[in-house]
């Protein structure tokens, strides 16, 4: 489900011309066999015709809400606190973020092919890398990134 809607979501953003798309999503992790459950929550360009909003799951005894919010076509700044590799989407590592010590911006490549780090030196990082990484934020601020717009094949995310 959540794959579905920022592939939607991003399938929008691409028909738009240099158009930030920000997604939130809320996580509900189970502390005790780390399993987590994403919930969409909104888009800042909301689809055509948006289907009728998921209803909140019922959240567990011991569970703890959070929220991610996603930036498409965005890489984060931030010192690295773990890779991850072999993620399905941006909300496992969303996931993976919440529940790693000192994580509160993270990176994700779902580009098949992989991404490049936009360095200039053409290092690549395969489908599936998730990067999380640490980053001064205020309440209410977003993260520094190194690069953002269509040409970008980074997702990035942090925890608000």
């Amino acid at each position: 489900m959540m794959r579905a809607l920022l592939v939607l979501v991003l399938a929008l953003a691409l028909g738009r011309q240099a158009q930030q798309v920000m997604v939130k999503v809320q996580v509900l992790v189970n502390p005790v066999d780390q399993t987590a459950q994403v919930v969409p929550q909104e888009a800042t360009t909301p689809p055509p015709q948006t289907p009728p909003p998921t209803p909140a799951p019922e959240q567990s005894p011991g569970s703890q809400l959070i929220e991610c919010v996603l930036l498409p076509n965005t890489n984060a700044q931030g010192d690295t606190v773990a890779d991850q590799r072999d993620v399905s989407s941006s909300a496992e590592c969303c996931a993976h973020c919440q529940t790693t010590q000192g994580c509160n911006v993270f990176v994700f490549c779902a580009l098949q092919g992989g991404c490049d780090d936009g360095s200039g030196t053409g290092t690549r990082y395969p489908q599936g890398t998730c990067t999380l990484k640490t980053q001064a934020l205020t309440p209410g601020s977003q993260p520094a990134f190194w690069a953002t717009g269509m040409v970008v094949p980074w997702e990035s995310g942090y925890i608000s």
